[in-house]
């Protein structure tokens, strides 16, 4: 029977080098980050949160979603990032249990940076969540996204605290802590305790 295992974990965990290292191992990996982009080439899409919104839709040209007129409205409002959230988590959702459902296959890995707070951790049969230190957890994300310490914090901050996760059930702890190599170790242990 197909497994369908979610990978979470906290910004610059290292949740991308895992579904990474997965699908060099053949397994079948989906991202909704990913989805997400491809979504937003979707007008019906863009429509949808911009209505959400209350952004005003240009007449008669074709809709291209605008980052920093979304994120200019959702800043430091969370009624409306709420309503952000209610178009657009649900639609990525379902087109990633789809893709999942759709491949041939024993096991099935899916990145899900907000697992928790959105409550989608029943959907999975297990997941995966990654820690890592937070030195390098902020390390990470000032090379990647060129973001001050003070604001990887504040995003750290109003993330769920994956610290206080404890492995039982169906949640398992991967430590992201070490080298590439380790992480490759770490990963094949948790495929041995799902397959």
């Amino acid at each position: 029977m197909k497994k369908t295992i979610a990978v979470t974990g906290g910004i610059g965990s290292g949740k991308s080098v895992v579904i990474e290292e997965l699908g060099k191992m053949g397994y079948a990996v989906f991202s909704a980050d990913e989805i997400y982009k491809e979504k937003l080439n979707d007008e019906k899409f863009v429509r949808a949160i911009y209505n959400a919104l209350g952004i005003e839709i240009p007449d008669g040209k074709r809709l291209v979603f605008d980052k920093k007129i979304v994120a200019a409205a959702v800043f430091g409002d969370k009624a409306l990032l709420k309503k952000l959230n209610a178009v657009t988590h649900p639609t990525i959702m379902d087109e990633i249990m789809k893709r999942a459902d759709a491949v041939k296959a024993d096991a099935v890995f899916c990145e899900v940076p907000l697992l928790f707070e959105c409550g989608y951790v029943n959907m999975f049969d297990y997941t995966i969540v990654v820690r890592r230190n937070i030195e390098a957890r902020i390390k990470s994300v000032e090379t990647r996204d060129g973001l001050s310490e003070k604001e990887i914090l504040k995003r750290i901050k109003n993330q769920f605290d994956y610290a206080n996760l404890s492995e039982k059930g169906n949640i398992l702890i991967l430590n992201n802590d070490g080298s590439r190599d380790s992480l490759i170790l770490g990963i094949n242990e948790i495929i041995k305790k799902i397959l």
